[in-house]
Order: C-alpha cells, then structure tokens, then sequence
C-alpha cells in the first residue's frame, strides 16, 4: 500500500465518520485540559503546604545529605562554619513518619501533621511559647516528654501531664507523655508535635534515625 492510498482512505473515513472524529478530538482536548488541572491544582496545593525552612524551622536554609542522613563529620563541617563566623547557626533534627495520636483514655484518633525531633539549638528563629510559662528544652528533657501544639491537644481532649500514643501502621504506638502545650511556634503551623532527639531515638526503635540540619546565614 501507497502512502497516498493510505493519506486517501484515512480522510474518507474521517469524512464518512465527521460525528466520530469529533467526539474523539473532544475528548482528547478535554483529556489533555483535565491532566494539565490537575497538574495545575497539585502545584498551588504544594506551593500553599510546603513552607520555607527559614519559617518552618527557624532558619535561613535546610541542609539534606545524599545518604539521606546528615552524618558527623558534616555537622562538624557547619560547626566549623559557626565558628569562622559563615553561619551563626545550625540545629539539627529529626523528622517521624509517624501520623497518628490518640490520648490514652480515648478512642478519638488524631493525624499529625509534623512530628520531629529537636535539638537543643532549635529554634533557630523565633521562639516556641508554651502555655503556662516554661522552656521547650526544660520540658523535653525527660525522654518520652512531647510538646503538643494547643489545637492538636484540644482535638484530644489533653492537657499536661497526660499520656497519648503515637504511631502508625508499620509499628507499635509509642506511650508518650504531654509535657507542654505549645501556643505558638515559629512558623505558626498547628498540629505539631516537638521532642528531643533523644525521644526520636527510641521512637526509631530499630530503624535508622535520618538527621536534617537547619542553618542561619551571618
């Protein structure tokens, strides 16, 4: 077969069929406008979640290794940069991909919409003000101490002193004690969970603890 026997037969059958090619080229085009929403919607979506580190964590950048784990010798590496005078700052910190809380004398599950682990130099920026007085790093000390943002604790019916689990579906819910209740955090995100590193630890468990690092510029 002739490519003009072919070009030929192909524009009688979209003549004879016009009805047919038109639904057709519609429904591509509306195929085509719907992907291209979609797309559109995720970026605004992205762009609304996904917040600085310089709010979120108090600093000017965030700092990932390629190993997925910033190691010792790169958090002496930004120590160097605070003492020649490059960085005023770093705080290192830990990142739970836990979701799920519930106090301990309720059914009432809650989702977290970030829980880390922090280290004694965070924020960074700011300052995390906790109701009723207090220090952040006082209250966390205690391992198994978390600093609960007041909207997330009103969900769950908590105050100080009380208990909630943490979790998710790939392991056993941690028991976790409410050392404070946070009125407010640098980035004024709510639903947050704060504790030490330490406490990440031994949410860890067996798996590996990722670090990130958040700096201040000079």
């Amino acid at each position: 077969m002739s490519t003009r026997f072919l070009a030929a037969y192909a524009a009688r059958s979209l003549r004879r069929g016009g009805q047919r090619s038109l639904l057709a080229i519609v429904c591509i085009a509306f195929g085509v406008l719907a992907l291209v929403a979609m797309q559109l919607l995720a970026h605004v979506v992205g762009r609304a979640t996904n917040v600085e580190p310089r709010l979120q964590l108090g600093g000017d950048l965030l700092i990932r290794s390629t190993s997925g784990s910033v190691t010792e010798l790169q958090r002496e590496l930004l120590a160097s940069f605070v003492r020649e005078g490059v960085l005023s700052g770093v705080a290192t910190f830990a990142a739970d991909d836990g979701r799920m809380i519930r106090g301990s004398g309720s059914g009432r599950v809650q989702l977290v919409g970030r829980a880390i682990g922090v280290s004694r130099a965070f924020p960074l920026a700011g300052a995390v003000q906790l109701a009723g007085g207090g220090e952040l790093h006082s209250v966390l000390e205690r391992p198994g101490s978390v600093v609960l943002t007041r909207d997330l604790a009103r969900a769950l019916e908590v105050a100080v002193g009380d208990t909630v689990r943490f979790g998710g579906l790939t392991r056993e819910p941690a028991r976790l004690v409410v050392g404070g209740i946070a009125r407010s955090v640098p980035d004024r995100r709510g639903q947050t969970m704060l504790y030490s590193l330490e406490t990440a630890r031994l949410l860890a468990g067996d798996r590996p603890l990722v670090h990130w690092a958040a700096a201040t510029a000079r």
